[in-house]
């Protein structure tokens, strides 16, 4: 049997982890009709991890196939205009992302005759490594991620840990909050699910769009995850998480004050369970594969 040769891997290799582990799960589970190649030079079909304009820049000169994962769509330097992304989808073999593309252009009057070849499908987790630690002590009231306060909601929660004389974890550089926050970067997703799994909360307070890998990473590691109340974080996380309204500093800090003054609500076995069927790899990734053929 002649297989088809795909290249998966991150380009630019400096592109953030969680790219990394999407790579990790379609090579883990390419069927056999496929063989994984590390250039696309050498490929029949390029899987391009498209964050934007910037990650297309040489697509159009690429002589092979296609196939795209939006990681990013309404913050793209034109919000998601099809006039731009419309050519490059419908060069595209497939066209995955979790948000709803197919929405996007229906809302902008491009009948479903018309679409791409769409493969709308959430993000997984990887249960083996990210597990509650044994024996687990909720050291912080939060964790947070990323490398900028502003956007990620990581201002906030600092205001609200301080509010209520708890500590904070932060999966990143040092961005200069103080005191009670315990910084951390670099380090291997087995020390991450440890601190997850340290936290009450897990933030998912990517402002505009996202789909938050830590929030389910958390709930693997049996931790609450709260998400901005926008229909791509709802769609995919239901009732597994928490939920504030995206709103300017003071406002979301009141609303995350309410949040987390409660009464947390236990991630049990039970729960963890079914998130790690919902979010599983290997049917998210062999989803994706057979769009692809």
């Amino acid at each position: 049997m002649t297989k088809t040769r795909v290249c998966v891997r991150c380009i630019p290799a400096s592109l953030g982890r969680g790219l990394h582990r999407v790579a990790r799960a379609l090579e883990q589970y390419a069927p056999d009709w496929v063989q994984i190649v590390q250039e696309p030079a050498d490929a029949d079909v390029w899987f391009v991890h498209c964050i934007g304009h910037g990650s297309m820049i040489e697509v159009p000169q690429y002589k092979g196939d296609i196939a795209l994962i939006m990681y990013n769509l309404r913050t793209t330097e034109d919000g998601g205009h099809p006039d731009y992304w419309m050519p490059i989808w419908k060069r595209a073999r497939v066209v995955w992302g979790y948000y709803d593309i197919r929405q996007h252009l229906l809302d902008r009057g491009i009948p479903e005759s018309d679409h791409p070849n769409i493969y709308h499908s959430a993000l997984g987790v990887d249960g083996t490594v990210f597990q509650p630690s044994e024996p687990t002590r909720k050291r912080f009231l939060i964790g947070t991620s990323g490398f900028i306060a502003e956007t990620e909601g990581v201002k906030e929660c600092h205001v609200v840990s301080r509010r209520l004389n708890k500590d904070m974890f932060h999966l990143g550089p040092n961005l200069g909050l103080a005191p009670g926050v315990i910084y951390m970067l670099g380090i291997p997703d087995e020390t991450v699910a440890e601190m997850w799994s340290q936290c009450s909360f897990v933030a998912g307070l990517r402002r505009a769009e996202g789909f938050e890998l830590p929030a389910i990473e958390a709930l693997a590691c049996e931790s609450r995850p709260i998400m901005f109340d926008a229909p791509h974080y709802t769609h995919w996380f239901g009732e597994h998480a928490e939920y504030v309204p995206e709103v300017g500093h003071d406002d979301l800090v009141e609303a995350l004050t309410e949040v987390m003054s409660k009464r947390v609500r236990v991630v049990t076995p039970a729960e963890r369970a079914e998130v790690l069927r919902k979010f599983n790899w290997q049917t998210i990734a062999e989803g994706f594969w057979e769009a692809m053929r």
